[in-house]
């Protein structure tokens, strides 16, 4: 693997850990996938507006906790908002009852129901929610084409 074949990255690891065991682990190749797949499952594209050079739109990737925690729904009830490449918060798009979950649109809700069902697929799951399951019911009864 070519971390461990890094000595001077490896050293580093083991020196900051103190255990060559732990150190080994935390660079096998099924420790460095699983560590990326993580990422790449809970990263969020975003754009600042005006934030770049000439007040253009900023755009970019990050990893924020709040974010990577919340659930996806085609119905979402809030939305991020960036401030800046290192703040976001929530707005929420519509009244959230007490003790609601909130949840964010992982595609863009107002895709065809096939189309958000391919692109959902990049987090291994088929969205179910209310509005996914009406459109597939009416698709159905309709004789429209097959949805994914």
């Amino acid at each position: 693997m070519e971390l461990r074949a890094s000595p001077p990255f490896y050293v580093s690891v083991e020196h900051a850990l103190g255990d060559s065991a732990a150190a080994l682990e935390l660079v096998s190749e099924g420790t460095v996938i699983a560590i990326a797949g993580r990422l790449l499952m809970n990263t969020i594209g975003f754009t600042v507006s005006g934030a770049a050079p000439g007040g253009a739109p900023l755009r970019g990737a990050g990893l924020f906790l709040l974010l990577s925690m919340m659930n996806h729904s085609c119905a979402p009830s809030a939305e991020p908002i960036f401030s800046s490449s290192t703040e976001v918060s929530l707005r929420t798009l519509r009244g959230v009852a007490e003790g609601e979950e909130l949840s964010l649109a992982y595609v863009q809700p107002e895709l065809p129901l096939a189309e958000r069902r391919e692109q959902l697929l990049h987090w291994f799951f088929e969205c179910n929610c209310r509005v996914c399951e009406t459109e597939a019911r009416v698709s159905s009864v309709l004789g429209i084409a097959a949805v994914a």
